[in-house]
């Protein structure tokens, strides 16, 4: 589930932006190349483990390496404002965001608890240390946002959430509730910052945030293992400052390792298929050029008779 979880969550960055042939072509390639790589060294008795790094639901092995190949995604492919005249990033609907990010949650207790593999105490302290990294996470934010724009928002709530899941990931099983309220409250004004940073400095076309939220969010808990786990939770590791940098080095490498391979493949792919949708496909949506189907019906009344026809 999580090599199916990871390459959806990166498709968020270009969401409408690629060709359905090209992307799964790019989808198939990068599970084999990054996901699956990651996921033997860091779970399955490879490299990453015997040396000593620690991942306990995924920074390194899902959001790190997704994040990352998503920044190169996009870098690799030219900005919307290149191709559309007038670029509208609004949420498309806010109740849905705030619908998506509660599935969101309810599913990351299965994501992180369900990381011990049985129901027992693990599973308990990851999923108390989910709760508790998410909810300050989402008020941090909500605050941030109030100080910096004057108005707090529910978007802006939700992605403090997310950002909140996504950085108590990979420590969720390794540390205790204190320190899951302490990288709650780092993991918003980082992935905050991060955000206006990739928007407005460097003007990056990621469209839902994954590489600051998720990619670096994954990042800094990762990092957070070294500082706060505590062996006595489980048998797991303990803060050092020689796990810190084993730490250290495992996200860089990863995030070194994983752009790299993410940008090469949109090159590669692009040299070979269309990736990129002509001008009256984006138009059009890509739902309608390329899949026949719309997410919404638009309905007319036909001359006063009542009948609706589709448009």
């Amino acid at each position: 589930m999580f090599a199916v979880i990871a390459p959806a969550l990166m498709t968020g960055a270009f969401a409408d932006r690629m060709m359905f042939g090209p992307y799964l072509v790019f989808i198939t390639a990068w599970v084999h190349l990054v996901y699956f790589p990651f996921c033997h060294s860091v779970w399955g008795g490879g490299f990453l483990f015997e040396w000593g790094v620690w991942d306990f639901a995924g920074g390194i092995v899902v959001h790190i390496s997704a994040g990352f190949s998503a920044l190169a995604a996009v870098m690799a492919m030219p900005h919307r404002k290149k191709i559309e005249v007038e670029l509208d990033t609004d949420p498309h609907n806010i109740p849905f965001v705030a619908l998506g990010t509660g599935m969101l949650w309810f599913g990351w207790f299965g994501f992180n608890a369900g990381s011990a593999l049985e129901a027992n105490g693990l599973a308990g302290i990851g999923a108390i240390n989910t709760e508790i990294s998410a909810s300050t996470a989402l008020f941090t934010w909500m605050v941030i946002e109030w100080l910096h724009k004057g108005k707090p928002t529910l978007v802006g709530a939700c992605v403090g959430a997310i950002a909140g899941l996504a950085t108590i990931t990979p420590a969720a099983g390794f540390v205790r509730p204190w320190a899951a309220m302490i990288i709650g409250l780092l993991s918003a004004p980082w992935c905050y910052g991060l955000v206006e940073l990739v928007k407005d400095k460097l003007v990056i076309d990621d469209a839902l945030d994954v590489f600051a939220v998720h990619g670096m969010g994954g990042f800094l808990g990762t990092l957070c293992i070294g500082i706060f786990a505590d062996e006595n939770i489980a048998g797991g590791p303990n803060a050092s400052g020689e796990l810190f940098g084993k730490q250290f080095a495992a996200a860089v490498g990863t995030a070194v390792y994983a752009y790299v391979v993410g940008f090469a493949l949109v090159k590669i792919i692009g040299k070979f298929m269309q990736i990129l949708p002509p001008t009256h496909a984006l138009e059009l949506g890509l739902d309608a050029s390329i899949h026949g189907e719309r997410a919404y019906k638009d309905t007319s009344t036909n001359g006063g008779t009542g009948n609706l026809s589709k448009v």
